[in-house]
């Protein structure tokens, strides 16, 4: 446990060290935050306040925030992790960091666990700080600009997405290109495959969910299990593929 938790401590370290990554992850908190929420007002503003609301909507700022939240963190956590699974392995080998990491008494499992959990808490971290970031310009900013009042808070299904679908693709998302970074051994290469790895997951996972305003539960339900089953298989994957053997061999 003391050795995972100082790769834990060294990856959060690296983590915070990389200015370009941080920059990059600052505009897309700016995104989230500032220009997604001014871009749902500006649309509900151009839309007649007279056209039929969904039932339980009580605004169209409420069913806009309503329905683009979701999709962002469905689309946009996953993929702005992969600069920094990409580093992950391939990041170690290209500047020979790996062979320092490796002569450690840590197990090579449990160094994938730790960089797969670094990275999970770094990004969920930061988008919740960009989701609250947005509820609040909504509420304290937008809304009263609008002349709208009453709190706009994610509904149960959202949050559903949010705090548990969001999280499962996060942490497939993850495991998965950590894997690739393990057998690619390149950076840019990683990314790319990951990429591409990853896109058909999301929709195979998330296509009723995102074609549909109001999705059933069902459909999430259904969702969250193929979620989690991919991520049992890819965690178990991790498992067989890494040892230190492996490792040094490349």
């Amino acid at each position: 446990m003391n050795d995972l938790l100082t790769i834990l401590e060294k990856e959060k370290n690296e983590l915070f060290s990389h200015r370009i990554l941080l920059l990059s992850y600052g505009f897309i908190l700016l995104f989230i935050g500032l220009f997604l929420p001014a871009l749902i007002g500006w649309e509900a503003s151009t839309i007649s306040s007279s056209c039929k609301l969904p039932e339980g909507y009580t605004s169209l700022l409420d069913l806009e925030a309503e329905y683009f939240l979701p999709l962002i963190f469905l689309f946009v956590g996953p993929f702005i992790s992969l600069p920094a699974i990409a580093d992950s392995f391939s990041g170690e080998a290209e500047r020979k960091t790996l062979e320092s990491l490796l002569s450690t008494p840590i197990k090579a499992y449990h160094l994938y666990l730790a960089k797969a959990i670094s990275l999970f808490i770094f990004v969920f971290s930061f988008l919740l700080v960009a989701f609250f970031l947005f509820l609040g310009v909504m509420n304290f900013v937008i809304s009263p600009f609008l002349g709208i009042y009453g709190l706009i808070f994610p509904g149960p299904k959202s949050f559903y997405i949010i705090f548990l679908l969001f999280p499962l693709i996060l942490l497939l998302s993850i495991s998965l290109g950590t894997v690739v970074s393990f057998k690619v051994r390149s950076v840019k290469a990683t990314q790319i495959i990951s990429s591409f790895l990853l896109l058909p997951i999301i929709l195979l996972s998330t296509a009723k969910i995102i074609l549909s305003e109001n999705p059933s539960w069902s459909n999430l339900i259904k969702g969250s299990l193929l979620l989690l089953v991919l991520l049992i298989i890819v965690s178990l994957l991790g498992k067989i593929l890494f040892n230190k053997e492996r490792l040094v061999l490349g």
